[in-house]
């Protein structure tokens, strides 16, 4: 297990109010911005990302080597470790979370890293560019912490994340396995790598 960095420590004990106080809302943006942890959220919330995450990504999974395990995705997305920053609809009368992104504050190797696990935008809200709000907020939380990059890990089948990870400056990241960019249009390269059992990528941006 690699060993915890006062950096690491820093960032995981910070209080929601202290990465909250980080967050910058967009003027045009009629929708709240708010980062809490797994405790903090309403079973309401909680059961909204559920929602979404699974509309997005089930059957995703379900064409990729790992499967789709509902239990399993559920300990990931609600581990004790994880943030979420939530944009919620507040024009409604009833609040409803529109988009969220989960991360944790890792050592990766010999970095410090905000992780991404998860980036999902409801069905109805997509290309409205809460991705990128939600994607500016990570980087400047991790660089706040001093955190040396975010990275993430994408199905190379997921084009419509790979084109916005890459249009956001994301590149592949060393520990990737293959350390192919999965994203070239050659078809050769494709399939050779596939016949090595590759179906995802990791990325990465540097915090600085």
């Amino acid at each position: 297990m690699a060993e915890i960095s006062t950096n690491i420590s820093v960032a995981s004990k910070a209080p929601t109010d202290e990465l909250g106080r980080l967050l910058v809302t967009p003027p045009d943006l009629k929708s709240r911005l708010a980062v809490l942890r797994v405790s903090d959220l309403t079973l309401a919330e909680m059961d909204r990302c559920w929602d979404i995450l699974e509309e997005n990504m089930q059957d995703m999974y379900k064409k990729s080597s790992w499967g789709w395990n509902p239990d399993s995705k559920r300990k990931e997305l609600y581990h004790e470790d994880a943030r979420f920053i939530l944009v919620t609809r507040i024009t409604a009368d009833i609040p409803e979370v529109l988009a969220f992104l989960t991360f944790r504050f890792e050592v990766e190797g010999d970095e410090d890293v905000a992780y991404l696990y998860e980036l999902q935008i409801c069905q109805s809200c997509r290309r409205q560019g809460l991705g990128r709000i939600l994607m500016d907020q990570l980087r400047r939380i991790g660089a706040h912490y001093k955190m040396s990059k975010i990275m993430l890990t994408v199905f190379n089948a997921n084009r419509p994340a790979l084109q916005f990870y890459r249009a956001l400056g994301f590149e592949l990241d060393p520990t990737s396995p293959g350390g192919y960019d999965h994203d070239s249009d050659s078809d050769s390269e494709d399939a050779e790598d596939e016949e090595e059992g590759y179906d995802y990528q990791i990325l990465s941006l540097s915090c600085t």
